[in-house]
Formats: C-alpha cells, structure tokens, sequence
C-alpha cells in the first residue's frame, strides 16, 4: 500500500519488508507497542516515529553491520495503517480501515451512512429509492468480486484457505456474504484439487516412460549378449565349414539368427528413441501446464480488480448522493435530506486536534470521527 513521503510509522501500524537478497525473509509485521517491529535474523527494529526511508536505511544497515547481508537491497511498505474510528449519527459506529486518501465522504459510506432511523419522516422521491436499490445490487455484486479475488489469490499462492478480510460487506446481509464465500471456497477446493490431480496423472505419465526406458535398457543389454554370443557360434561354425565338418547350410542358419538379433537390438534403440521423445514431451507438458494455469488466473485476477475497481467508483458516487440527501445505507428505510456535520479528532504529538470537515476532507490513520446531522429541506 503506497504511503505518503511524509508519513511516521506509529504503535498499531503493519509494515510489510521485503528483503530483495532473501526473498524468504519478506514478511508483515505490525508495529507493537514499544514502537517496534520484529524481523528474523536482526530481532526488534525500532520504527514508530520515523519515515519508511528511515526505516528501510536502519533495517540496511542491522543487516549490513551484524554481516547478514553485505549489501542488502530493502523495500518497506505500510501493509496495513491504523484505523479510523467513525463515532455519532452513523449506521454502523466502529473502526474503519484506513487507506491512503480517504475522505470523509468515503469513511461515511464505509460506516454504512448518516442514521437518521429515528426520524419518523420518510422521503418521497423514486429517484432516491432506486439510487438505494442500484447501492444494494452493487454491494452484492461486491461481495462476489472480492470472493472471487480472494479465491484466485489463494489458488496463485496454493493456499486451501482464502483471505476474506478485505471483502467489502457493506450493504449485504451477513447470511448472503456468508453464502457466497462458502461458494469460493468450495470452488478453490476443486480448482485446487482438479490441478493436484492433472500434475499427478502427468507425473505418472513420466514415471510409466521412465519404466519404459528401464525396460528397453535392460532388454537392450541382454539382445547385445545374445549377438555377441551368436557371433561367436557363427565364427566357429565357419572354421568346422572351411575343415569340412560342418555343412554350409548350418553356417547360414547361424547367419541369419545373428542378423534377426541385430534387427531386434536396432528396434530396440528405436523404441528407446521414441521413449526418450515421449518424455520429454511429457515433461515439457508438466512444466507448462503449471505455467498456463497461473497465467490464466492471473488474467482472471485482473479482470476481477478492474470490475472491483469500476464497482466501487460506481458505488462512491451513489453513496454520496444518498448520504447527502440523508438515506442510509443498511436497512430498507429512507429519510428527509440532512446535512452531515464532521469533526475530526486527531492527536498531534500527544495533543487533541479539532478539526471541522467537510466531505472531502482526508483522513489520517487513528483519526476518529464525530458524525452528527442537521436536518435540511425536505426531498422532494
């Protein structure tokens, strides 16, 4: 996740640190609270306060002066920032995860809206009641994307186990986002199975020629004992020929019998050759199946983003519509329009900042939100 330069890593935070020289010591860690970050090989590295440049530069040089890595290359990220805490008039009070340029208007949605439930007055205009009806369809359609993407990166990394924390449930019942999980994850089980078992019937195909060849060899060894032992009884039989103790045609039988092994030793080789190219093949074959079943997850993953993507833009702008005109986003009830008040509390070096927002207004991680409203015209 891409942070501003001017960033400090506090308590609570999750940095992910990639060590380009060890692509095993990669991992996330999150920030504990003494202001530090465990990492195998240089133990406790102290980051709360300081900038990821900072960080990266004194990870470097743990590595370089304990002689881990002479010249370590280092990339850290914030993987995962604090939450933001939305408080007041909101339907679903509570911490938020944070991203980079979130907005108060985006923190709104994700707290499901502005509550007015308690208002007995109910709104009047279709285009608000279908604005709600389109959020819902695209909520769902949300829940299935982000399964779907946790489902395909499961299956890139061959995990049995999907990652479900970052799917979007805003607007669908719990039982509904249950549902369609419990459908990837049974996808994942079959795709994963269904690739274990094309991997394994291709092995066996190599393990059947290997025998093949095993065989052909062995066979190969035994028909060159028995031509070099038929050359001998043929060399013989000519010598008892040229004294006159045995017949012609005995010596041409012998003849012919050694000519037979040698045609059996050169279909032999043939068999082996056309072995040796049957393997290849299928190995060539294990090799680029593997190969073409990732790209075309990665190609389905990507699609996936870019619907996500698209969804979500669709989403924001509907949100907003329904936030400011005082409709919340869970439930089935509408309101009269309001107009949200937002004030931001953030702590700065130790001390409580006020700031009065508006719906563009960004947020920083641990930012906490008083969400109140005050009601306006009438929607008509």
């Amino acid at each position: 996740m891409q942070a501003r330069a001017d960033y400090l890593v506090q308590r609570g935070d999750v940095l992910f640190v990639s060590i380009a020289e060890d692509h095993d010591a990669g991992r996330e860690a999150k920030v504990n609270a003494d202001g530090r970050i465990m990492l195998p090989h240089i133990g406790g590295v102290m980051v709360a306060g300081s900038d990821l440049d900072t960080i990266r530069h004194r990870i470097e040089s743990s590595l370089s002066d304990q002689a881990i890595i002479r010249k370590p290359t280092v990339v850290v990220e914030v993987s995962t920032y604090r939450p933001v805490y939305v408080g007041g008039a909101v339907a679903r009070p509570g911490a938020i995860g944070f991203d980079v340029g979130l907005t108060v208007r985006q923190a709104l949605v994700l707290a499901g809206g502005v509550d007015r439930s308690g208002d007995p007055k109910l709104p009047t205009t279709e285009a608000l009641l279908e604005l709600k009806a389109k959020f819902k369809t695209n909520a769902a359609e949300l829940v299935d994307v982000d399964g779907s993407i946790a489902r395909l990166r499961a299956a890139l990394t061959e995990s049995p186990k999907m990652d479900t924390a970052g799917v979007a449930r805003a607007g669908v019942a719990p039982q509904d986002t249950a549902s369609i999980l419990s459908l990837d994850d049974d996808l994942l089980r079959d795709e994963l199975a269904t690739r274990a078992a094309d991997a394994a019937h291709l092995e066996d195909l190599v393990s059947l020629v290997d025998f093949e060849i095993d065989t052909l060899a062995k066979q190969a060894t035994l028909q060159e004992a028995e031509q070099k032992s038929q050359q001998s009884e043929v060399e013989t039989a000519t010598k008892l020929h040229e004294k006159g103790l045995l017949p012609l045609p005995r010596v041409q039988e012998l003849e012919r019998e050694r000519s037979r092994l040698q045609r059996d030793l050169l279909e032999n080789q043939s068999f082996t050759a056309r072995a040796q190219q049957n393997k290849a093949s299928s190995e060539y074959d294990l090799r680029s199946a593997d190969a073409k079943w990732r790209v075309d997850l990665q190609e389905k993953l990507r699609g996936a983003l870019v619907h996500r993507m698209k969804l979500k833009a669709e989403s924001e702008v509907i949100a907003g519509s329904l936030v400011a005109a005082g409709v919340s986003l869970v439930g089935d009830d509408a309101f009269d329009a309001v107009t949200p008040e937002v004030i931001i509390h953030r702590n700065v070096e130790g001390h409580d900042q006020t700031i009065d927002a508006d719906m563009d207004t960004e947020i920083l991680p641990a930012d906490v939100l008083d969400v109140s409203v005050a009601t306006g015209g009438s929607a008509g």
